[in-house]
């Protein structure tokens, strides 16, 4: 008998299949799902290996663009209120400096994420070498109490 996925089956038909069967297939559902997590955790792993072969020019360009854009987004939203006549001197500054405030929260937002996250790693090495002097501290201890 071939093994039905329950994702495929109605409740009545699940129901009257016999425990073994239904075993079977849930087993087969959890293999299944371990195996896309395994590729999933291998395609991440790829991605993340080729993301540290791209050149910082590469980053600082994408970074530009992306700012690009997001100006582009940002007016692209504002032109639909726009009356038939036109703007005014004092709506087109008014507009700009929106649009100007965005960007610059949202540079400001990634500079500060950047920075984070350096201070979190600075953090890290600083325990990692505060863990490896107390490791040596409490070999050295054990050694003098040995002799």
């Amino acid at each position: 008998m071939e093994t039905k996925s329950p994702h495929n089956m109605s409740t009545n038909s699940w129901s009257s299949l016999p425990k073994a069967e239904k075993i079977k297939t849930i087993l087969k559902l959890q293999e299944t799902n371990n195996q896309m997590k395994l590729d999933i955790d291998n395609d991440q792993k790829t991605l993340a290996e080729l993301r540290q072969t791209i050149p910082d020019e590469c980053l600082g360009l994408f970074e530009k663009e992306k700012k690009n854009l997001l100006n582009h987004y940002l007016t692209a939203e504002l032109l639909p209120h726009l009356s038939e006549q036109g703007l005014n001197a004092d709506e087109i500054q008014r507009m700009g400096n929106t649009i100007t405030a965005r960007a610059n929260a949202q540079v400001a937002d990634r500079e500060e994420t950047k920075n984070i996250i350096q201070e979190t790693e600075e953090k890290r090495h600083k325990n990692e070498f505060l863990n490896q002097q107390v490791d040596d501290l409490a070999a050295n201890i054990l050694r003098r109490l040995e002799n």
